[in-house]
């Protein structure tokens, strides 16, 4: 088969090279390569892989190829299915191929794009002139992402995922010409996801499948024209990275924004020049009909990425050329953070970054919070901190989908300034959200705390956002352990007024 690969290659020039460079052949050789995998899979993918390119080329040939299933995928063109298991032989002429297997037979003419009982093309999208792309929804190597592929698409729910991905490509084609002109070059083809179990749309690039990024089925055209943009900066920055060192090796975890859990700097980096390209479609989306969700968006995402973009900077993890890299995402925010946004939407993103900031504090840097611990256990106690405090338990984790995103306390804050309703939301936080957010500052911060009393974790997030710029609760870590250990018997802000006085006085 490698001879036909060859020989393809020779004779049909850009025709076979659009199946040398399809995404998921790097994706099944790197596979193979890491798990050592079976020499006869193997040889059964590189001989499809070769009547594919073979087919493009217009040559005649033959090969044959086993399949437990009777389904046998030509990348870029389709799959034979319904064959029989066992051996299946591909022949090839300049005008056709045809798939021969023990239960079926399939006699596909040139340009392989009719469906029969036994031949599923690969359909294409046409998004503008000469530009199309594939939707990948019969590639086995597609399963690659967080969230599982979709399958075969039935002729309806291709033709919605067609007309969306049209209406997201006017989008990116009119408002982002630049990331338009990036994608034409070098996006191939979109993998449909299977729905998240939150509803929320999802999207997802395989640094081994260059040139394919994948998207929920049922994504909205704005939804997938940012997701798309997303994407395709980290398809970039793999591209880049692929050419230039612009970090050392990951040594330590840092703090992501939009991340709960810590990332090593390869990830920040990436996760930082992701949301740049967030931060910019939300910048031009103001404009598009002036709505809340734009302002917000903008507003929430310029100041997490410039956070972002600050600790790369801070980090001594970075080459000369990652600084250089950098350095203008950082010019270019500074520029951003100055344009006007409603106050009122200004004053929301504020909280929603200081939710995400205080749900870190809340649940890493224990080492940190450990030596705090110690200074203050020698220290003189406050009459309603017991004796035996540094042998409570420590304090339960803060939010009970610790995994999520986004804090709940600032989905809600979202969700009352964009009018958009929240994914989740925890009924003893609503009222608590609703009051801070109309300014209600004391009431708010009652609520926050009947909550946390009552068993509802997440809103300490809320406790220190609705307090921050009237009784500050700052180390919300150590106040929480302290409050827990005095029996909730002390407001959160005076164990953090005497927590501040031994530790900082």
């Amino acid at each position: 088969m490698i001879d036909l690969l060859a020989e393809a290659e020779s004779v049909g020039g850009r025709a076979a090279l659009a199946v040398l460079g399809h995404p998921y052949l790097d994706q099944w050789a790197s596979n193979w390569l890491r798990t050592r995998g079976d020499l006869d899979e193997a040889a059964d993918y590189l001989s499809a892989l070769a009547a594919a390119a073979a087919a493009r080329a217009r040559m005649t040939f033959a090969v044959d190829v086993r399949t437990g299933d009777g389904t046998v995928v030509l990348p870029t063109l389709g799959a034979g299915t319904g064959l029989g298991s066992g051996l299946v032989r591909i022949t090839g002429t300049a005008d056709r191929i045809t798939l021969h297997g023990t239960d079926g037979h399939a006699d596909v003419p040139r340009p392989f794009t009719g469906a029969g009982a036994h031949w599923m093309p690969v359909r294409r999208v046409e998004l503008e002139g000469r530009y199309a792309i594939a939707v990948e929804d019969l590639d086995s190597q597609r399963d690659c992402y967080p969230w599982p592929p979709q399958e075969r698409l039935d002729d309806a729910a291709a033709a919605r995922f067609g007309d969306t991905c049209r209406a997201a490509w006017s989008i990116i084609a009119t408002d982002f010409p630049d990331h338009a002109r990036g994608m034409r070059t070098a996006l191939a083809s979109l993998v449909p996801l299977t729905h998240s179990d939150d509803a929320e749309s999802q999207g997802a690039t395989a640094f081994r499948a260059f040139g394919s990024l994948a998207v929920s089925l049922d994504t909205p055209a704005e939804a997938m024209a940012l997701s798309l943009i997303h994407e395709f900066m980290h398809m970039k920055l793999v591209a880049i990275l692929d050419q230039y060192d612009l970090h050392t090796t990951d040594r330590r975890l840092y703090f992501a924004p939009w991340r709960p859990d810590p990332r090593p700097i390869s990830a920040l980096l990436h996760g930082t020049y992701a949301h740049f390209g967030v931060c910019e479609f939300w910048r031009r989306r103001r404009g598009a009909d002036g709505d809340r969700s734009a302002h917000f968006e903008f507003a929430l995402w310029r100041r997490l990425t410039l956070h972002a973009v600050q600790t790369l900077l801070d980090s001594d993890e970075l080459t000369a050329c990652g600084r250089q890299f950098v350095e203008p995402l950082y010019r270019t925010l500074l520029d951003w953070g100055a344009e006007p946004v409603p106050a009122h939407i200004e004053h929301a993103a504020d909280d929603v970054a200081y939710a995400y900031q205080v749900r870190w504090d809340l649940t890493h840097d224990e080492a940190s919070a450990d030596r705090d611990l110690n200074r203050l256990a020698s220290a003189p106690r406050p009459s309603w901190l017991p004796a035996a405090w540094t042998q409570a338990p420590g304090a339960v984790r803060t939010e009970s989908a610790a995994g999520a995103a986004e804090p709940m306390v600032a989905a809600l804050i979202r969700s009352i300034v964009t009018g958009d309703a929240p994914a989740r939301a925890d009924p003893r936080l609503v009222d608590a959200v609703a009051a801070h957010v109309d300014g209600q500052a004391d009431r708010a911060a009652h609520e926050f705390r009947s909550a946390i009393d009552g068993g509802a974790p997440e809103a300490w997030v809320g406790l220190c956002v609705a307090s921050r710029r009237s009784d500050p609760v700052g180390r919300p870590r150590l106040v929480r352990r302290l409050y827990e250990a005095s029996d909730r018997t002390v407001a959160p802000a005076d164990v953090s007024a005497w927590i501040s006085a031994v530790l900082d006085g």
